[in-house]
This record gives C-alpha cells, structure tokens and sequence, in this order.
C-alpha cells in the first residue's frame, strides 16, 4: 500500500514538472501575446526579450513582479493560445492571444 502511495505521489509530481516546463516552453514558442482583456500589463507580452520574463509562475517587467502566471489554453478551434494572467497587488485577471 505504501508503496502506491509512493509511486501515485511520483507519478504527479512528475507529471506537474512535465506541464509546468511544457507551459514555459510554449510561452516562448509563441512570437508574442496580445492583450485581449481583462488585467492589462501591455499592449504586447514578448518573452523572448529581456523586457518580460517569467520565474516560477510569477511575470516579472524590468525586474519588478507584476504578475502570476495563471494557465495557457490551446485553442484549436480558433488556431491560437490564451494566456491568462493575474494582478499581484488586486487578484484581477487578465487574458493575452498568442500570435
């Protein structure tokens, strides 16, 4: 018994390892993000420049934390990425399109 427990608490933290570097994979792999609505950072998020960056789960600008990375959904029907976001200091949340 102990030994599933063991295995099943592997097997996630795995797995949330897996999906968090896929995640931060994919922020990069998209050119940029494009302010949709909601909590508003810019017009444009780029994290292949050293303006944005992201640690963990938490979205830096110019070295200041301004936001927590949320979730990104692959949206197949509308060929693009939704990245949502949320404000450190008021919990308001955000969405970018990947283009």
């Amino acid at each position: 018994m102990k030994s599933k427990i063991i295995y099943i608490k592997l097997l996630t933290l795995t797995f949330f390892c897996f999906s968090c570097k896929e995640q931060n994979i994919l922020l990069k792999e998209v050119n940029y993000w494009k302010y949709s609505d909601g909590f508003h950072i810019g017009d444009v998020i780029d994290f292949n420049n050293n303006n944005f960056i992201i640690k963990n789960d938490t979205i830096f600008h110019n070295n200041i934390p301004i936001a927590k990375f949320v979730k990104i959904q692959n949206r197949l029907g509308i060929a693009d990425n939704k990245l949502t976001i949320q404000d450190l200091k008021t919990s308001e949340i955000g969405n970018y399109s990947g283009k």
